[in-house]
């Protein structure tokens, strides 16, 4: 519980190590108003905005902190509010705040003792593997994945996956159809000329080639402008972010979720895309290709 002199309420009290815990969480960040902890602080609180309205507190405010110690004895203690944060996330600022970690130690009596470890990984793939690892090497103690922790963002998360392969057909089917039109165009805009060349000797193989290689440079020119494009519009939203407090600012905050986005896309992804899309356009350019071969030289010379 914590408690302050108009109004008391549940909350979750995290004790941390302010150096180490801005690194992971970057709760430092989100600060509206006042500082930080420091890792020299004794006895001060930071808790969130719309805890602070609730229990109608302001900067150095006290509040009385009350929870059952390792014993399972009720004990308070009281703190001295020096920074309030706003999060993105409304959950956060409603039910939890932050203390230093050896005063809520001293006041639980555990001595160092922590009750939780978080990690933060720079690459999701690496989750299951590390995951196993500790729990074959810590097995007395218990491991969870975010996804394990939380199933329902990871549902969400599979749920989005699963959306953006559904948007990538879409848009290589629309990307497939467009090569079609521009290829079949070309040659239904040429019958005469590629009559013509088959009259005078040029095998289907030619022709078919050449349908060919006109689409391959339709694409080595497209491909680059297009990789370019899309590399310098995600740079630029990853160093200045895409805003989307006006479009749904309450929704997001209530799944969690930043308004600000800061895209990135690994070097690997831009290789794939390339290399789909260059296939896709191959096997797009097969039927033009194959409508120039069918054509009958005599027939397409007299083509008006």
């Amino acid at each position: 519980m914590i408690g302050s002199a108009n109004k008391s309420q549940g909350t979750r009290i995290l004790g941390i190590v302010p150096s180490e815990e801005y690194e992971l969480t970057k709760i430092n960040d989100l600060i509206a108003d006042g500082r930080p902890l420091k890792d020299t602080d004794k006895n001060k609180i930071v808790i969130g905005q719309s805890l602070v309205k609730k229990l109608k507190l302001k900067l150095r405010s006290k509040v009385v902190l009350t929870f059952a110690d390792a014993n399972h004895e009720i004990i308070s203690g009281a703190f001295k509010v020096v920074g309030i944060f706003q999060s993105y996330n409304s959950n956060i600022e409603d039910k939890i705040c932050y203390v230093i970690k050896k005063d809520l130690n001293e006041l639980l009596s555990i001595g160092n003792n922590s009750h939780q470890l978080a990690i933060l990984l720079y690459n999701n793939d690496d989750l299951n593997s590390l995951s196993q690892q500790l729990k074959q090497t810590y097995y007395e103690n218990q491991t969870e994945t975010w996804e394990e922790i939380s199933p329902e963002l990871s549902m969400m998360v599979n749920s989005m996956d699963q959306y953006m392969v559904i948007f990538l057909i879409i848009i290589l089917l629309a990307l497939c159809f467009g090569i079609i039109n521009t290829m079949l165009m070309s040659v239904l805009e040429r019958i005469k000329e590629i009559g013509m060349l088959m009259s005078i000797g040029m095998n289907k193989t030619k022709v078919f080639i050449l349908i060919m290689i006109e689409t391959i440079l339709i694409i080595g020119l497209a491909i680059p402008f297009g990789v370019l494009l899309a590399f310098l519009t995600i740079s630029y939203f990853n160093t200045y972010g895409l805003d989307l407090t006006n479009m749904a600012n309450e929704t997001f905050r209530e799944m969690g979720f930043q308004t600000i986005i800061y895209p990135t896309l690994s070097y690997t992804y831009y290789l794939r895309i390339i290399f789909i899309v260059a296939i896709v356009s191959f096997l797009a350019s097969l039927y033009p290709a194959y409508t120039a071969i069918r054509l009958n030289p005599v027939e397409a010379i007299r083509k008006n």
